[in-house]
């Protein structure tokens, strides 16, 4: 069994369309973070390890972290090679010519969220293609209190059902020691 931990980077809103001082990030990031059930314990304790020698005593978040922080947790990140990782970021001028198409004025938050959903889970169809055993995932989303998991969790499930993939769809929050490690790709990647 896989754990998989998965956080965004950009924004879930529409005013991207719009010219104005307060519009929204062009792109959308989600970035999922593939570690095996047994390493889960050896990286939480390399970030521990990590933020520790910092004397950082809040966690790792890469939009508040200091460029020193950053640098370092970067680095740790490079050298770990217990996890696989999957980034896909969306430009959301592409969604507004879908919106074109199915003849909508704009998609929602939870819309947009699921389109970019959909690509990672075909990106881990395409991942683990050649596998011929039944593979879990436990997907620890970082909880967004505007999105219906249910809804995200049925996206999941349709990639099931034609695939040896089960995916477990749950939420968590940015305390999730694994978490942090997909913020900061995400980020990184946004930036």
């Amino acid at each position: 069994m896989y754990k998989v931990f998965i956080d965004e980077s950009g924004d879930l809103g529409n005013s991207f369309l719009n010219d104005d001082a307060n519009r929204g990030s062009y792109w959308f990031v989600l970035s999922a973070i593939i570690i095996e059930e047994n390493d889960v314990n050896n990286i939480e304790a390399e970030i521990v390890a990590t933020k520790e020698k910092l004397n950082k005593k809040s966690d790792f978040h890469f939009k508040k972290d200091t460029h020193l922080q950053r640098n370092i947790f970067i680095n740790k990140i490079a050298q770990m090679n217990n996890f696989r990782s999957i980034v896909v970021a969306q430009d959301k001028m592409v969604l507004a010519n879908i919106c074109k198409e199915v003849n909508k004025e704009k998609l929602n938050s939870q819309e947009i969220f699921e389109h970019v959903a959909t690509i990672l889970f075909k990106e881990f169809l395409y991942m683990f293609k050649n596998e011929t055993e039944s593979i879990t995932f436990e997907m620890f989303f970082e909880e967004n209190n505007k999105l219906d998991y249910q809804k995200i969790s049925s996206v999941a499930n349709d990639f099931s059902k034609n695939s040896n993939l089960n995916f477990k769809v749950l939420t968590c929050d940015k305390r999730c020691k694994c978490v942090q490690i997909a913020d900061y790709l995400a980020s990184s990647i946004l930036q």
